[in-house]
């Protein structure tokens, strides 16, 4: 199962945010990249 893209833009305090869909179970995810390289995955 590969995620696909969704889309990707500029988040508060210089943080960057992905957002990926499953479609094989109808779920997406947020992945949060912060400036000091602390990777933050919510629903």
């Amino acid at each position: 199962m590969i995620p696909e893209l969704v889309c990707c833009k500029k988040g508060f305090l210089g943080r960057k945010v992905m957002t990926f869909s499953f479609p094989c179970c109808d779920t997406c995810v947020d992945v949060v990249f912060t400036p000091l390289g602390r990777v933050i995955v919510r629903d």
